[in-house]
């Protein structure tokens, strides 16, 4: 029986005679692995930041908002179950409990002159920006005395104070939420936001540990599908190994009856083509993962998406386009073993 060594070598010299044949067989391989390294960073990436941002809210912070109650009439609406009462209630009989911030969300148009800007505005006390650990990156919170006089004053996010203001310094500028007049006393620094999902209370609660979880299942899911997506280019790359080693043997039928004649044995023939195949394939995969990683640079380079690669997803894309080649391999392998020595070597 042949060395790895020397069938390796034997390989090798085989797929050199025909360097442009055996690069454009690699290219499938080539073309999948690039493909999923690059689908598998950008989903990772994505749940990553995703997850850090919620995180950073705090997982000590608990949400609790009214569910959708059905109403007389055929649409779901928001009924109001949960009052400043109910957050003054939780607050003086759990102890546990360091803060509560009741707040009033919607959307709303923001105006000032003839600029304008939709977006989500709060209504809430002075606790929400220690419970929510927001920063102002200039002016100043709201008091205890603006909150009891429900003051005509507001804070503003960063994106909406650019939109409004431009350069200009919003600090003491008017601005209005539908027709009336609110006075800006800071602006805020950016932060993350939260999400919700739905009980069968009249209230929700969710702390940030279990948004988080559900976003990283959510994403992970959503990663997972494009994978098997681009993976269908690896399934390409195994046909065309396979079909381009076909050809091989029939063109070298000549050589493996010389071969057999002086010999070498089918079990030989077939390790020969098989490991062909495996070379073809693993020079695809780490051509992939390479072309992968410089692609997920680049979209990090570009667009400014977070993207991130784990070691494991580059050793299971090799791992699998080693796979593939053996898989795709076999076929064209055995074939040339099962050759009569004979009418190989009567073949023209």
């Amino acid at each position: 029986m042949i060395s790895p060594i020397q069938t390796t070598k034997i390989s090798l010299r085989a797929l050199a005679a025909n360097r442009m044949r055996s690069a454009l067989t690699v290219l499938g391989i080539v073309i999948g692995v690039t493909a999923v390294i690059v689908m598998f960073a950008v989903g990772t990436g994505a749940r990553e930041e995703i997850a850090g941002k919620m995180s950073a809210l705090g997982s000590n912070m608990l949400f609790i908002r009214p569910n959708y109650m059905p109403s007389s009439g055929a649409r779901t609406t928001t009924v109001a179950t949960l009052t400043v009462k109910d957050g003054e209630a939780i607050k003086a009989e759990c102890s546990a409990v360091m803060a509560v911030a009741p707040t009033v969300n919607m959307n709303a148009q923001i105006i000032r002159g003839n600029a304008n800007w939709s977006t989500r505005i709060t209504g809430t006390t002075v606790s929400f920006l220690t419970l929510k650990d927001w920063s102002i990156t200039s002016g100043r919170e709201f008091t205890g005395s603006e909150e009891r006089n429900s003051a005509k004053v507001c804070l503003l996010g960063v994106t909406v104070a650019k939109e409004l203001f431009q350069d200009q310094d919003p600090l003491g500028q008017s601005v209005r939420i539908g027709k009336i007049p609110f006075t800006v006393i800071g602006v805020l620094d950016e932060k993350g936001e939260s999400m919700m999902g739905d009980e069968d209370d009249d209230f929700r609660i969710r702390n940030v540990t279990q948004m988080v979880e559900a976003t990283k299942s959510a994403t992970a899911v959503m990663t997972m599908l494009l994978t098997a997506v681009a993976s269908v280019s690896l399934l390409v790359g195994g046909i065309g190994i396979m079909n381009i080693m076909l050809v091989s043997v029939t063109e070298r039928t000549r050589e493996i009856g010389i071969r057999m004649a002086v010999g070498a044995t089918a079990t030989d023939i077939r390790i020969q083509f098989m490991t062909e195949a495996l070379i073809l394939s693993l020079i695809g995969g780490f051509t992939g993962v390479a072309l992968g990683l410089g692609g997920a640079a680049a979209i990090t380079a570009f667009t400014g998406w977070n993207t991130s690669v784990p070691m494991v997803a580059v050793a299971l894309a090799v791992g699998v386009s080693a796979a593939t080649g053996v898989f795709f391999g076999y076929y064209p392998a055995s074939k040339a073993a099962a050759l009569s020595p004979i009418e190989a070597l009567r073949h023209e």
